[in-house]
């Protein structure tokens, strides 16, 4: 642990990326499978991001927002994120108020450290979606991602009726963000059709394929996303023939 803190330390807290290198420190040993060793880099890290910074900065709530996400994503070990998490949020209470838009990344890391598929996931999503729309606007690409983050946490809990429409709803959100034009757009609706073919609603599946590839024209790579959306239409119409 000492050798650990003497090269945490021995990095310039000066330096922008001071954060970054800490957090890149811990990653480096956990690919090579040396979780202890990341633990206790994230262990040093927070109370030397908490001396670098002043207890009101919000830049400290993200830090340690960030960090209670490696230790959730990384290291498996909630008690710690949710302390972290728990403080983050007390920071930014205080310094600026629940509505700002300082509270997205802690709104997004409590979501996700709900159990996968759980009630409390969904509410957290729900809470993040529309904290989303109230400072980027309901159509936004923030919301539109949440509406899909809400649909897969709906289809993980085995409702998937509401799944369903918040899928529609989020390629509703991209056609009018983008005029129902480009790659981004038509990669949505194929990755949407996928999804109501895995839960056996060919149909839908089909009608939202057959508009990706009508739409798979005109932008780059074009050809190369079309060949995809045609495979995909292969395997949809073959399911649909199936008895």
């Amino acid at each position: 642990m000492v050798e650990i803190q003497h090269l945490a330390e021995a990095l310039d807290s000066s330096n922008r990326d001071y954060s970054f290198n800490l957090r890149w420190l811990a990653q480096l040993f956990l690919t090579f499978g040396y979780k202890p060793e990341a633990a206790k880099v994230a262990a040093v890290a927070v109370p030397l991001e908490e001396n670098r910074l002043r207890p009101d900065d919000p830049r400290l709530a993200y830090a340690l927002a960030d960090w209670a996400g490696f230790y959730r994503g990384h290291l498996g070990l909630l008690p710690q994120a949710d302390m972290l998490l728990s403080r983050a949020e007390r920071i930014v209470r205080e310094c600026c108020g629940m509505a700002t838009p300082h509270m997205e990344p802690l709104l997004r890391e409590r979501a996700w450290m709900a159990a996968t598929g759980s009630a409390a996931r969904i509410r957290g999503l729900e809470d993040l979606r529309n904290f989303r729309a109230s400072v980027y606007g309901s159509n936004s690409r923030a919301v539109e991602d949440s509406t899909r983050d809400l649909a897969a946490s709906h289809t993980e809990s085995g409702q998937w009726q509401q799944a369903a429409k918040l899928y529609l709803d989020a390629a509703d959100m991209s056609a009018r963000r983008t005029g129902g034009r480009g790659f981004e757009h038509v990669q949505l609706l194929d990755s949407i059709a996928s999804e109501f073919a895995a839960q056996g609603d060919f149909q839908m599946a089909l009608a939202l394929n057959q508009r990706a590839l009508e739409r798979a024209t005109g932008f780059a790579r074009a050809d190369e996303l079309r060949q995809i959306i045609e495979k995909h239409h292969a395997e949809i119409q073959l399911r649909l023939r199936a008895p």
